[in-house]
């Protein structure tokens, strides 16, 4: 038995059997109204003349609507702007469809890349345990032993911890840290047995005593 349906392009009625529709999205009443369906053109615009021209949704999504000719793909893959390099200023040959590029080589992008120029710089570098640490080549040290280190005039043994306070493991202010010369007094502490460990600001002060007697 026929099935009713109404064209989209006309919005006339016709019928159609049901077999017709079967995995089928959208169907129209004619030919004429298929072509006028189909036949929709998305406006473009060259890449290297700047010309506007319309071409099928079909072949946009194959990749053209690029260049308006064969003429200006040619040219603009051969004819180039020159540019210098903005890390060793050689000069660079720059396509008019590609004025972003900036480097001359892989290595001077990745000079240039280094360090806060680095798009996915972090200022501070935190360990997955939270604490903030910096390296350089294969060493790599945190930031709260490193302070405590200076503080004491030596290199921390690895038994040695050194708390944070607040329990904020970011903030390295020397107020905020406490050394502990066990790592069983530093648990101790934690179960609430143990007694708190050596504010770093006293020791600090300490320090700076000790000098003061000296006359260094």
């Amino acid at each position: 038995m026929p099935v009713e349906c109404i064209c989209p392009v006309c919005l006339k009625p016709f019928s159609v059997p049901p077999s017709r529709l079967k995995g089928v999205k959208t169907i129209v009443c004619s030919k004429d109204c298929y072509n006028t369906m189909f036949s929709k053109k998305v406006l473009c615009r060259c890449l290297f003349c700047g010309k506007e021209f319309t071409l099928p949704p079909a072949r946009i999504r194959s990749g053209g609507g690029k260049y308006c000719s064969n003429i200006c793909k040619h040219a603009d893959r051969t004819t180039s702007a020159e540019k210098r390099c903005e890390v060793c200023g050689e000069p660079i040959k720059v396509n008019p469809s590609r004025p972003q590029k900036r480097f001359c080589s892989y290595a001077c992008r990745g000079k240039a890349m280094r360090g806060e120029a680095h798009p996915q710089y972090k200022q501070e570098k935190i360990s997955t345990y939270g604490y903030i640490y910096d390296r350089k080549a294969s060493e790599y040290w945190f930031e709260h032993r490193k302070i405590a280190e200076q503080i004491m005039g030596r290199k921390l043994e690895s038994g040695e911890i050194i708390h944070h306070i607040d329990g904020d493991r970011r903030n390295n202010c020397v107020e905020n840290l406490m050394y502990f010369p066990t790592i069983s007094a530093h648990l101790l502490f934690h179960s609430g047995k143990g007694e708190p460990g050596i504010p770093l600001k006293e020791m600090m002060q300490h320090e700076d005593r000790q000098l003061a007697l000296t006359g260094i």
